[in-house]
């Protein structure tokens, strides 16, 4: 990834995880639907794989690390952005940004 696109994800990235993370969202409109499969696995470098599956409001996520989690939408509505803390997912077309608070974010691709 250039590293001038990652570092507007990153931006994007401390938006959401100042907002989705603690719980403090505010209003969905201009958000547009990526275009995401329904299941997908993304390699996260020397990470390992994270696999989602989308679901109506929601995706469920098995990270890198293990952890299998469920994450609404965040806010509910749209599609590019699911946290629940201590977790959260950016999608980005063919990528998507893994937060965990308190490790660092992992950036995966398709």
């Amino acid at each position: 990834m250039k590293s001038k696109q990652f570092s507007g994800l990153l931006a994007v990235a401390a938006v959401m995880a100042a907002t989705a993370l603690p719980g403090c969202v505010s209003g969905g409109d201009g958000d547009i639907a990526p275009s995401q499969p329904g299941y997908a696995v993304y390699q996260c470098g020397s990470d390992g794989r994270l696999r989602v599956r989308r679901l109506a409001g929601a995706v469920e996520v098995q990270s890198p690390r293990g952890v299998e989690v469920r994450l609404p939408a965040s806010p509910p509505g749209q599609t590019a952005r699911y946290g629940e803390p201590p977790y959260a997912l950016l999608f980005d077309n063919r990528e998507v940004l893994w937060f965990v608070t308190g490790k660092r974010p992992l950036s995966c691709r398709r």
